[in-house]
């Protein structure tokens, strides 16, 4: 239009932009329509007859034009006042059914994020075919154009011109893209060393269990014997027949082997991890046993002479 004006060749290549434009937004449209549900659905059903009723209009006038059949105020001007109320019918109907509008979509976060991973996807594809195009935007300027010089050389103008924005965005998404692979690996790393720190602490915490179930074993065998010890220690301590000096070597005895017992319940505590209990006990029931072992904690009674 600027370089070499052809009101016929300009006329033709508007219509058929023009008419390329309202297709894809008319194809967007049903395709939400047909994607979507509820008052979405309802929403892109206002906005797909819109689109569709203003590119048949587009049509219908651009055809009487060219005819000079067109006037303003006749009735070509009718599909494009509908187109309007159609568009002011959707936002209507939107805002009515806003409170719809704001839930979550169905599908949920995965649903979403699947979704936004598709569209990166494609926008990626979109872009590398954009940056790719204008080469070949060039080469067909260069040897397949049977234009004017005016219009090659401003159509390759055009093209560098149009190279160096988007080269830019290439390399300013190349750099954000970089950024957050280094933010992601440092995450994965530090994420990395926690695993392997709380592995550790597994580790040395089954370690502990295993050390205090030994622990628990072992104080379980030794207070067998050393309540049969206890017990007969008692006996000889007591015992008026026997010397001073062995009744004195009895009552060592019994001191070690109460002070025994102490440390396997305070071990048999700190491996079970409760609370100590007393509790009386039949010692009848303890004697016939050949000296079982009582619960941890639990108070003895010195057999009976």
């Amino acid at each position: 239009m600027y370089v070499s004006y052809s009101d016929a060749l300009y006329n033709y290549a508007y219509n058929v932009l023009n008419t390329v434009q309202q297709l894809v937004v008319m194809v967007g449209f049903g395709l939400f329509w047909l994607g979507t549900r509820n008052a979405w659905r309802t929403v892109y059903a206002y906005l797909f007859c819109a689109s569709a009723l203003y590119m048949l209009g587009s049509l219908t006038t651009n055809v009487a034009i060219s005819r000079h059949d067109y006037y303003t105020g006749s009735w070509y001007d009718l599909p494009l006042l509908s187109v309007f109320f159609l568009y002011g019918l959707a936002g209507f109907v939107a805002f009515q059914k806003r409170k719809q509008l704001d839930l979550p979509a169905d599908g949920g976060i995965s649903g979403g994020a699947e979704s936004a991973g598709r569209g990166n996807v494609w926008a990626s594809r979109l872009a590398m075919g954009a940056v790719l195009s204008l080469p070949l935007f060039a080469l067909y300027a260069m040897h397949l154009e049977h234009d004017t010089q005016v219009i090659r050389d401003f159509r390759l103008t055009l093209t560098l011109v149009a190279a160096v924005p988007l080269v830019l965005l290439v390399f300013l998404r190349t750099h954000l893209a970089d950024k957050d692979r280094a933010l992601l690996l440092a995450r994965s790393e530090s994420s990395i060393e926690n695993l392997q720190r709380l592995q550790t602490q597994l580790v040395q915490s089954e370690k502990l269990i295993s050390l205090g179930q030994l622990a628990a074993g072992a104080a379980h065998e030794i207070n067998n014997p050393l309540t049969a010890i206890l017990g007969y220690s008692d006996l000889l301590a007591d015992d008026p027949a026997l010397p001073d000096r062995a009744r004195t070597t009895a009552g060592k005895i019994r001191e070690q082997a109460r002070r025994t017992r102490s440390l396997v319940q305070n071990l048999l505590s700190f491996a079970r991890q409760v609370p100590p209990e007393r509790t009386l006990l039949d010692i009848n029931s303890v004697i016939s046993n050949g000296g079982a072992t009582p619960r941890p904690g639990s108070a003895h009674r010195r057999p009976a002479d």
